[in-house]
């Protein structure tokens, strides 16, 4: 994936070992995002946690 291109959720086969990372990222963050710059970007994601820390 070039530097231009921005990630986002797909699919992958039973036996890839790419493309599960947003799907993971989709599934237990409250919100995500791309944030690009010159020759970069960087995936944020937001996280919702009960008193104790945990994944709420």
């Amino acid at each position: 994936m070039s530097s231009r291109t921005l990630p986002a959720l797909g699919s992958s086969s039973a036996g890839s070992f790419r493309g599960r990372g947003l799907v993971l990222v989709e599934q237990v963050a409250r919100r995500w995002g791309v944030l690009t710059a010159a020759n970069r970007k960087t995936v944020c994601a937001e996280f919702s946690l009960d008193a104790a820390g945990h994944s709420a």
